[in-house]
């Protein structure tokens, strides 16, 4: 038997484009790669926020499995993979753009809570809620974010990691520049307040 029916998208095709299977009677499972793909990427959006915090949990308590198990599957499959995505490039990018064309909503709200975990360990419901705190608006001049166009940036101790707050996009450069030193901020106003004052007395 060199090819075998999906029981998924009902197409006959070469076995090569099935994952074998030890328990299956012909050695195969019985959706074939691309079905199987498929199925993984709507699974995995629609279950994003728990898988985040599970994985998330998962590396912070064994660093050292993960970076194993990530580099054996790597030099066990590389080879595989390369091979697959030779021979399938245009479907597979193809499949890709229709996928997200169809879930760019879906897709744009996965990628921003998995940026908002990895940077920050923070979740969209926590800025949203810290937004809310600060008025809906930067904690600093208080620019709501539909004024520029743009969210408004997660600002952190770079130290410890640690959220102080949401700012705009100049405020956060502003602090950045002063390289987030309180002195040099402190100076600043003053000079500011300096110059302010001198042309009052003009």
């Amino acid at each position: 038997m060199e090819n075998k029916l999906c029981t998924k998208c009902g197409k006959i095709k070469p076995l090569s484009e099935f994952h074998r299977s030890a328990g299956s009677k012909d050695g195969f499972v019985s959706r074939c790669k691309v079905c199987i793909s498929e199925y993984q990427s709507d699974y995995y959006i629609k279950h994003c926020e728990e898988r985040l915090t599970y994985t998330k949990k998962y590396k912070e308590e064994y660093p050292e499995k993960v970076a194993d198990s990530n580099a054996k599957y790597y030099r066990q499959h590389r080879n595989e993979a390369a091979e697959y995505y030779r021979q399938h490039r245009e479907e597979i990018l193809t499949r890709g753009a229709k996928y997200k064309a169809e879930h760019a909503e879906d897709i744009a709200v996965y990628n921003r809570e998995d940026k908002l975990q990895r940077n920050y360990g923070f979740t969209i419901d926590e800025y949203d809620k810290m937004l809310e705190s600060q008025g809906n608006g930067c904690a600093i001049c208080g620019t709501a974010p539909e004024e520029n166009g743009r969210r408004l940036a997660v600002d952190h101790d770079h130290e410890t990691g640690r959220v102080r707050g949401l700012l705009c996009r100049n405020c956060n450069l502003a602090l950045g520049h002063l390289k987030d030193n309180p002195a040099l901020c402190w100076w600043a106003m003053l000079y500011l307040e300096k110059h302010e004052q001198e042309v009052e007395e003009k």
